[in-house]
């Protein structure tokens, strides 16, 4: 993984090798993702965890991702693509409730395999809006939504059961191919689309920093070092800005 950070930040990255860094994230979040469907973190350390990539995607939100849209010589147009992206999370959200909450009700799988379909492909166009951003800010949220998409492969690796192995892979290539399809359309378009792109994905992040992992991390009672994580992942993204 330490490589892999490193040759982000040699050079800018073009969408290919945006997609085929993602999908090296995709293995190791499928890796992770099956053992722990088998083996149970406490629920003290998934708390640790979602501090500490809500951490991250807050400290690369303010330290490289606002400062860009920020600069913007438009920012009428900047706020209205921010507006959107919340709205459009928040509608997104609503509707991934009701295909899960129609899944239980059915007691089939389906319902899990679309919205964590829905799900990673965002993450992936994320994924790729952040790295148009910058490399800086581009790794960060990529290892974020990485830990994002290892739980979520947790979690549905124990719905789907036996045919998890067969499934998991196809679901989880949702997250290279956002990345791809963001990076492809955005670096054929001027800069005010990307800064406009951008003001869309940080709502997006802003949403799931705090009303997705930030919710689930204080469902467990906090300690003071549950909540250091938070601080620790904020200074992770500020060393790979600096170094």
């Amino acid at each position: 993984m330490i490589t892999l950070v490193l040759l982000a930040k040699r050079r800018p990255m073009t969408p290919s090798e945006i997609f085929f860094y993602t999908l090296t994230f995709t293995v190791i979040a499928f890796i992770l993702g099956m053992l722990l469907s088998v083996w149970r973190i406490s629920p003290k350390g998934e708390s640790a965890i979602h501090h500490f990539v809500a951490g991250i995607i807050l400290g690369a939100l303010s330290i490289n991702l606002f400062p860009k849209i920020l600069s913007t010589r438009n920012p009428t147009s900047i706020i209205i693509s921010f507006c959107l992206g919340a709205i459009f999370i928040i509608f997104l959200d609503v509707i991934v409730s009701k295909i899960t909450n129609r899944k239980r009700e059915s007691s089939k799988p389906l319902g899990s395999v679309v919205a964590a379909s829905i799900d990673l492909f965002i993450d992936g166009i994320l994924i790729g809006i952040a790295f148009i951003g910058g490399r800086a800010s581009g790794v960060p949220i990529a290892i974020s939504l990485t830990l994002c998409a290892t739980f979520l492969t947790a979690s549905l690796g124990k719905i789907l059961r036996r045919s998890k192995v067969i499934i998991l892979p196809a679901v989880l290539l949702c997250l290279p191919v956002g990345s791809y399809f963001a990076s492809s359309f955005l670096s054929r378009n001027p800069t005010l689309y990307i800064m406009e792109t951008l003001a869309f994905g940080v709502s997006a992040l802003l949403y799931l920093a705090t009303e997705e992992l930030l919710k689930k991390a204080h469902q467990t009672k906090d300690t003071p070092w549950i909540k250091l994580c938070f601080f620790l992942g904020f200074v992770a993204t500020a060393m790979l800005k600096f170094y």
